[in-house]
């Protein structure tokens, strides 16, 4: 598999493949459309792009970082995790959720609605059947296994070899139109408490020092970030909204909750389940901000 193939879905074994150009064209008037008939071809077997209306041309590597609003380097490694053959079609076929992963999810106060939309299983391999696995999944392809078993030490696992910055879900951050809120939260339990609440919720993996692989995609989108109650997660808040700067000036590091979850390291979680806050009252602090 390739990052082309997944973006384009390309499922065929032909060495030229016509695509849809995904960067605006313009017509001989000046207005700026995206394409509805394909004008750009991808050549599978070079990894490259080219598109005869526009006249844009990249490798895979350049194409992720014009996409992505990436770097060299995180291009580079984006290209790299999709090398695996692994999809979220596969996880759906071949992982199961044990009646432990689903009664400690339930007790974290994740819905069953969430349970099913975020595909969390039981992983195959771990002797432990109360680990709550969520899948890290973008246009298909399946890029990591985030293992959470609280406790544990580490209490959250990726698989070896796993590029951090990925999001979770993909498809929340796919599918906010420009001009809609996206909450981040800190860790995949958070934004699985927000998503349970009917909040438009990600997160992103490697931790609240992490930067998203993907900045492009929040542009012009209201970013909403919701980080614990301590250092690293007033730290990491303040450096996330100046990463993301550039692409939206749409965005909240919120603190106020703070005031509810007083203890050191409180977060999200702790805001629903411990103190009983609503999502009207969070909505509050927000607005404040």
């Amino acid at each position: 598999m390739s990052f082309f193939n997944s973006f384009f879905g390309i499922t065929d074994l032909s060495k030229e493949q016509a695509v849809l150009c995904p960067f605006p064209h313009k017509t001989d008037s000046g207005e700026t459309y995206l394409e509805n008939k394909p004008s750009a071809h991808v050549n599978t077997t070079e990894k490259l792009f080219h598109c005869k209306a526009c006249g844009r041309g990249f490798n895979e590597t350049q194409f992720i970082e014009e996409v992505f609003g990436c770097d060299y380097i995180t291009a580079k490694k984006v290209q790299m995790a999709f090398m695996t053959e692994e999809t979220i079609e596969d996880w759906d076929l071949t992982t199961e959720i044990s009646k432990e992963t689903a009664s400690r999810a339930r007790s974290l106060g994740i819905s069953d609605t969430v349970i099913e939309s975020l595909k969390i299983r039981t992983p195959n391999n771990m002797v432990e059947r109360n680990v709550l696995a969520f899948p890290v999944e973008m246009y298909g392809a399946l890029l990591d296994i985030r293992k959470y078993n609280p406790g544990a030490v580490p209490k959250i696992k990726s698989n070896r070899g796993a590029i951090s910055g990925l999001i979770i879900p993909f498809c929340n951050l796919q599918n906010t139109a420009d001009g809609d809120p996206i909450f981040i939260c800190a860790g995949e339990k958070d934004c699985s408490l927000a998503s349970t609440h009917r909040m438009n919720a990600i997160t992103i993996t490697g931790g609240e020092k992490a930067k998203p692989v993907c900045p492009k995609l929040f542009a012009n989108k209201k970013v909403i970030i919701l980080y614990d109650n301590d250092d690293a997660g007033i730290d990491g808040a303040n450096s996330l909204a100046e990463f993301l700067y550039p692409f939206t000036n749409k965005i909240k590091v919120v603190t106020g909750f703070h005031e509810i979850c007083k203890e050191k390291g409180e977060d999200i979680t702790d805001f629903f389940m411990k103190y009983k806050g609503t999502v009207q009252q969070l909505m509050a602090y927000v607005r404040a901000t």
